[in-house]
């Protein structure tokens, strides 16, 4: 079972974060309105999982407490709803800032943002060889986080695409992932 659902990061608990960034990405961003109208739900969702997470908090010792918790990266019930409610508002507040006038200041940012799947993929590799390197093992994760890791593989993670997308465009996963899906699109399209 903890092959199909994950340890810390259970297939479940990213599919909610899938599904809503597939529906915040099916709405009309480019409409400011839309936008603030998602900072504001998300900002909602969020207060209300920590106003429950503190009116009606669950024991840690048991099941049900596990599966309320809202702690940090717990995979609650109410930590997901938080997070997520959380990302949901800086997603928006992020879109609408990039259409102000320090637009050429977040670059580097923008360019991260237009390829998430290659930056992520690429920050678990990171980690993975960091880890080993340092540690010799990759199971450490209390040992790598005490590396303080954050800011190197940040700065790093936010250089690397910035060059990426300088020089070559479109991140390698999202261009992987367009090409592999595009012919069948186009075939549903038709």
């Amino acid at each position: 079972m903890f092959l199909l659902t994950g340890w810390a990061y259970p297939a479940p608990l990213w599919l909610a974060f899938l599904l809503a960034g597939m529906a915040i990405g099916r709405l009309d961003l480019t409409r400011r309105a839309v936008l603030w109208i998602t900072a504001g739900a998300g900002l909602v969702v969020a207060a209300v999982a920590e106003t429950l997470a503190f009116a009606l908090p669950a024991p840690e010792d048991d099941y049900l407490g596990q599966v309320w918790r809202a702690s940090a990266h717990s995979g609650g019930i109410l930590e997901v709803w938080g997070s997520g409610g959380f990302a949901i508002a800086v997603i928006a507040l992020c879109i609408l800032v990039c259409r102000t006038v320090i637009r050429a200041a977040v670059l580097p940012i923008r360019t991260l943002g237009a390829m998430p799947l290659t930056a992520y993929s690429a920050q678990i590799v990171v980690w993975a060889v960091w880890a080993f390197i340092a540690l010799g093992t990759t199971s450490d994760l209390f040992g790598f986080r005490a590396l303080d890791p954050f800011w190197p593989m940040t700065l790093g993670i936010v250089a690397a695409c910035f060059a990426w997308a300088l020089l070559l465009g479109r991140g390698p996963l999202e261009r992987l992932v367009d090409t592999v899906s595009r012919p069948r699109a186009d075939r549903l399209a038709r």
